[in-house]
C-alpha cells in the first residue's frame, strides 16, 4: 500500500508506517516522497496533500 502524505507530515507518517506493519504483518507500506520532492518551498510551508495537487489538473489531459 502507497502512503501520500501531506507535505508537513512525511516523517510522521514515516514512523506510523512501522506500528501499521507490526498490526498488519502481511501488508507492506510505503510512504511516498513524491510530493516532498517535487513541491515547492510555498507548497511545503502549507502542508498541501495529493488532492490538491489533482485539482489543479485540467481532466481532459487523461481521456484516451
Amino acid at each position: 500500500m502507497v502512503l501520500f502524505p501531506d507535505l508537513n507530515a512525511f516523517d510522521i507518517w514515516s514512523n506510523k508506517v512501522k506500528e501499521f506493519e507490526k498490526g498488519l504483518p502481511e501488508t507492506t507500506f510505503k510512504v511516498s516522497d513524491l510530493l516532498q520532492n517535487h513541491a515547492s518551498k510555498e507548497e511545503k510551508k502549507n502542508g498541501l496533500d495529493i488532492a490538491d495537487f489533482i485539482i489543479k489538473l485540467d481532466w481532459k489531459d487523461f481521456r484516451i
